[in-house]
């Protein structure tokens, strides 16, 4: 590269060895490299750039000898602190001298052992353990492994429920208490027992069917046992078990909305219309700043919680009759 003169690159995060290409650049009068994860030694070719008077290295991982021929002969602008590693170089630069030839040679082979021999025979150790314990783990009887996979976001504070109770909660699962179905799960009215009170619920039951589904339950668990907002739906409880044919069952129960979802207030059924005067345009706005408030605060949690679903249908208002 021609006509360049001043070449900056401290604080890049730059790492590995020096490019010996920069040694090979004709007219540059200062090269700046301090700040940044450069490692390996100095390479001779630096030392014929007769037009170099300004070497900054400092703080790097620099390590080995520093040439002394050449630029490197005068080198009241050289800068080489911060590397530990550094030695040798002429006497202004006080760095510590280099070991003898046949100590080096022994202290190289010691730093290859402890740089590549050693990371690869515990990265061979930690592989193995790693597949010994998914083999032992994938022989556990399907009986325990259902009891304890899945997250668990009952504890004192949510209240166990078992499958039969959501079974005799919802009369069978009978589609006269289906509210509504996604593509992972379908939502069913339920009546539960809480607090030594009979209450009406929303029970989200998870079609492990379909690929993915786990993922969701798991995923949605997660982030509702971190967000607590009074736009957002409570949850109550979920339940992670077997059905009764033995096989896995997912269901989060949730707060009941007697007033359905805001699609069916902003288009009503035919039937329905006498019954569903329409929104005003105060409810509209307060229902649209309600939305607005719940989703800044879950992309501001920690980490941030995306919806990807928002539509009408998934919001339900809370809409005094």
């Amino acid at each position: 590269m021609q006509g360049l003169i001043l070449l900056n690159l401290t604080k890049n995060t730059l790492y590995g060895m020096i490019p010996r290409e920069l040694g090979l650049m004709d007219g540059i009068q200062e090269l700046h490299l301090a700040h940044n994860n450069l490692s390996g030694h100095i390479t001779e070719s630096f030392g014929n750039m007769t037009s170099l008077y300004r070497f900054d290295l400092s703080f790097n991982r620099l390590d080995d000898r520093v040439p002394s021929q050449g630029v490197f002969s005068n080198v009241t602008r050289f800068s080489f602190e911060g590397n530990s590693g550094l030695c040798g170089g002429v006497s202004e630069v006080y760095l510590p001298l280099c070991p003898p030839e046949s100590m080096e040679h022994g202290l190289r082979k010691r730093h290859f052992l402890m740089k590549v021999v050693i990371p690869i025979v515990a990265g061979i150790i930690i592989c193995s353990s790693l597949i010994l314990v998914f083999f032992t783990i994938r022989k556990k009887p399907k009986a325990q492994s259902a009891t304890t996979r899945g997250f668990q976001l009952a504890d004192d504070n949510y209240p166990r429920v078992s499958y039969a109770e959501l079974v005799q909660g919802t009369n069978c699962f009978a589609t006269d208490n289906l509210i509504g179905r996604g593509r992972y799960d379908s939502v069913y009215k339920c009546g539960l027992l809480l607090k030594n009170m009979m209450s009406t619920v929303a029970m989200k039951v998870f079609d492990l069917q379909q690929s993915g589904s786990s993922r969701s339950f798991l995923a949605e668990c997660e982030a509702l046992r971190k967000i607590c907002h009074h736009n957002l739906i409570s949850v109550i409880t979920c339940c992670s078990s077997l059905d009764s044919n033995q096989n896995d069952f997912k269901a989060i129960v949730f707060e009941f909305m007697p007033n359905g979802s805001l699609d069916k207030w902003l288009h009503p059924d035919v039937p329905t219309s006498q019954q569903l005067q329409g929104l005003t345009m105060v409810q509209r706005l307060n229902i649209a700043v309600d939305v607005a408030d719940a989703l800044d605060y879950l992309h501001n949690c920690e980490p941030p919680v995306v919806h990807c679903d928002l539509k009408p249908s998934n919001i339900l208002p809370l809409i005094r009759i």
